[in-house]
């Protein structure tokens, strides 16, 4: 347990620190500290040197002022540390808070890019999806954040709730890199092409792309293949693949 003694109204006041690290005045009442304190808030800088101690430790972003003699350089010295205590943990709540605003805000950059592109294999590719009169199918499009482009598609047997009917419903799984894919191949109106979605552009020349896209295969399949992409007139062509 620490103590510390200052010079108080003229008289030695002895201040202890219990082990949460809470001030303990000896000298002074609770009720007597808080008036003070509340003169202090009012405009009044007249007040005890214990009720200033007080009011500096309850405020450590503020600098009070208090004129500490010499031997009470240990007092000092406590405080300052407090406030360098404050100041390390304000720090680290606002990075924090930082992080999580920036966390929120690329959740939402992530939901839209991932819903424009569930919106072009729903609305406007040419791929193949599950349409049965008697069953429920579904087509579900599941969009991955990775680093390496790819894509397939699946396809299960399902029934219809009298056994009598079957059908399909399909997955289309989706990994591209959301953002470069959006800034890079979105934003060059290269999403889709021919109705196939582009994953990712692989080399590009003054008159095409070589790109690699989606490519249909039989039944409900997709997979990942190179492509050649004309600039002027936007057709694609599928290149043999080695």
């Amino acid at each position: 347990m620490q103590t510390f003694v200052i010079n108080c109204m003229r008289k030695k006041h002895t201040i202890t620190v219990n082990d949460k690290g809470q001030l303990i005045f000896l000298d002074h009442t609770k009720e007597e500290l808080e008036t003070e304190i509340a003169l202090m808030q009012l405009g009044t800088n007249k007040i005890s040197k214990c009720a200033k101690v007080l009011y500096q430790i309850r405020h450590l972003p503020k600098d009070v002022k208090i004129n500490f003699a010499k031997e009470e350089k240990d007092l000092k010295t406590f405080i300052i540390e407090k406030q360098t205590l404050h100041a390390k943990r304000d720090l680290k709540k606002q990075k924090n808070t930082c992080i999580s605003i920036k966390g929120q805000l690329r959740s939402k950059i992530y939901s839209r890019i991932k819903k424009t592109i569930k919106d072009l294999f729903l609305k406007q590719s040419t791929y193949r999806f599950a349409n049965n009169r008697w069953v429920d199918s579904e087509n579900l499009i599941t969009i991955i954040n990775a680093e390496t482009p790819d894509i397939n598609q699946k396809s299960w047997r399902i029934w219809s709730r009298n056994g009598k009917w079957s059908g399909n419903s399909t997955e289309i799984t989706v990994s591209v890199p959301l953002v470069h894919w959006y800034n890079h191949i979105y934003q060059k109106g290269l999403a889709l092409v021919d109705g196939t979605f582009i994953l990712d552009i692989l080399e590009e020349a003054p008159d095409h792309f070589i790109v690699l896209a989606g490519k249909k295969g039989r039944g409900f399949s997709i997979e990942p293949c190179k492509a050649k992409i004309n600039k002027n007139n936007k057709s694609l062509k599928w290149l043999k693949q080695v």
